[in-house]
């Protein structure tokens, strides 16, 4: 386990992705919180980061493949500035769509799209990929403090200014500015379904093997063991203490969790998955490429909040259409996170110092919006496993 929260998403290939920041569905997104996201200091993100709402990049971040937005990225009323961030990479141009402000302290590898005004303070770079990209369109006003730099070239209708020895590479073009717009996802159809069942309460120490079927709420005491398999789940609650571990059989196809109350995993939860009905459980930080694909095929669903406390890994994609989703960092801990899949939010996304993402889309959605329809485990497809190019990406590309 890395110092840190590290929540690991293993990018597949999407054309929406690549190419533009604005992505059509849900899908496209590693994170998408619709009433906004923040991702808290020295994250990494191996997918692209939307929302309809704010978004707030904070020191050190890293975003591999782009942030579109309805609103702002860094608004210019907060204190939050992206000291260090980057977004994109020196051999991956991405596009950052914010339909009103933008404001980075740190390296975009690409284009800025704004409907609104652009400030580019001290640390603020807009860089070049092999000679193109790296250019500014905003509707409003451009603001350059000393030491930034735009490689490309600024379009704006509103008014430039330049401080110090902040530089423009490329030509300044005045009142022409039509930067791209965020349209941003319809997100799925809360899945329809109902909960209910025995309760389960256990103490510390204790083993539970459930096979797929309604249950009420699934209350588990300290350093217990929980066996899931391939099939469907309906939990009233879900409410995990610290040290679990949890095993996920996929070897008959994949897990579905649908909750209709909370859904809480304290400290120190270890995930051990299982892809080959000869092999064995294997713990998230040893799992190959290929066995990484498999949180394609494991979903869960609430319809109230989702939290991940400081130390534990998950598994798969994770949808609250009506709630928060957060994971949690305790700066004094020096625990980890390890998480591959995606996270998907009606409401807000919160991201805590120290993550570290990648990202495979889920398979729970054959179109979408869906309309409550529940795939069976055994007929969902598996991701391509031969893309994780993304995974090798530098951690860190700075000027």
């Amino acid at each position: 386990m890395r110092l840190g929260v590290v929540i690991i998403l293993v990018y597949c290939s999407l054309s929406a992705v690549a190419g533009s920041a604005s992505g059509n569905a849900i899908t496209d997104y590693a994170v998408f919180g619709k009433a906004g996201v923040v991702l808290g200091e020295d994250i990494w993100v191996g997918g692209m980061v939307g929302s309809n709402a704010d978004i707030i990049i904070k020191q050190g971040a890293d975003v591999l493949f782009g942030v579109a937005g309805g609103g702002s990225l860094n608004p210019l009323s907060g204190s939050f500035v992206g000291t260090g961030a980057v977004i994109g990479t020196s051999t991956n141009p991405v596009e950052v769509i914010v339909n009103g402000d933008f404001q980075i302290d740190g390296t975009v590898w690409g284009d800025v799209h704004a409907g609104g005004n652009v400030l580019l303070r001290d640390g603020g770079k807009i860089r070049k990929v092999a000679g193109a990209a790296g250019n500014v369109i905003a509707a409003g006003n451009v603001e350059m403090r000393s030491g930034s730099r735009v490689e490309g070239d600024v379009t704006l209708n509103g008014t430039l200014t330049k401080l110090g020895t902040a530089s423009i590479w490329g030509s300044v073009n005045y009142g022409s500015a039509s930067p791209k717009t965020y349209t941003g996802p319809t997100l799925p159809a809360a899945t329809l379904f109902s909960a209910g069942g025995t309760n389960y309460t256990t103490t510390s120490g204790a083993t539970l093997t459930l096979a797929p079927g309604s249950y009420g709420m699934l209350d588990l005491g300290q350093n217990n063991d929980l066996y899931l398999s391939s099939g469907t789940y309906y939990f009233t609650a879900i409410d995990m203490r610290s040290g679990l571990d949890l095993f996920l059989d996929l070897t008959g196809g994949g897990i579905n969790i649908l909750v209709t109350g909370d859904v809480y995993f304290g400290e120190r939860m270890d995930v051990k998955v299982k892809t080959d009905p000869l092999g064995t459980y294997v713990d998230l930080d040893s799992l190959s490429a290929a066995q990484k694909a498999y949180a394609a095929i494991v979903y869960l669903e609430t319809h109230r909040s989702w939290t991940l406390r400081q130390g534990s890994d998950w598994f798969g994609t994770v949808y609250a259409p009506y709630d928060i989703v957060t994971v949690e960092y305790d700066v004094y801990s020096g625990e980890s996170t390890d998480l591959i899949g995606a996270l998907y939010s009606g409401g807000q996304v919160y991201l805590r110092q120290g993550a570290h993402l990648e990202f495979v889309p889920s398979e729970y959605w054959p179109h979408e919006p869906h309309d409550g329809y529940i795939p069976e485990p055994t007929t969902l497809a598996l991701v391509g496993v031969g893309i994780a190019a993304a995974v090798l990406q530098k951690r860190r590309q700075r000027a």
